[in-house]
């Protein structure tokens, strides 16, 4: 009886094996070899029409996730650092911070405070309002138009 037990085990382990390969198969499919050229290339340009949508959602879906407090939050800090590296004059940390064409402009007042030899002695108390006035979107980068309120003591 113990030699008959060795012949089922084979036959459930190929019925086990031959389950397990049909599962594979139709959960990997066939490959593309079997399609005719023109079908894979009709599927391959069919896809492209899906890529462009598909991102234009994510990225609405990142305007839906503008958190206006950590914004605010993140934008009087730089507002903060701006104006007291501008009041000492550091261009360093203002150069990463700000626009080109308002990095000139205020290059151009630290330059000529500097040329007359004025120092500007600055107290900043605090922001007391912050409004976001505009968000504007383009492709990824967002414009966000603040208006800030603060206490500054020359």
């Amino acid at each position: 009886m113990s030699e008959n037990f060795g012949y089922i085990d084979i036959i459930l382990l190929a019925i086990m094996a031959g389950f397990i390969l049909l599962r594979l198969r139709s959960t990997l499919g066939k490959g593309a070899d079997n399609m005719p050229m023109k079908a894979r290339f009709t599927q391959a340009q069919s896809n492209k029409e899906f890529t462009k949508p598909i991102i234009e959602d994510e990225i609405k879906q990142d305007t839906t996730n503008f958190d206006e407090k950590i914004f605010i939050k993140g934008a009087e800090a730089a507002y903060e650092i701006i104006i007291n590296a501008f009041a000492k004059g550091d261009r360093k940390t203002l150069k990463p911070l700000l626009t080109k064409d308002l990095y000139k402009n205020l290059e151009s007042v630290i330059k000529e405070r500097e040329s007359k030899k004025i120092t500007s002695q600055m107290t900043f108390i605090g922001i007391k309002e912050t409004k976001i006035l505009d968000i504007d979107n383009k492709d990824t980068f967002y414009k966000v138009k603040t208006k800030f309120v603060s206490e500054i003591v020359n």
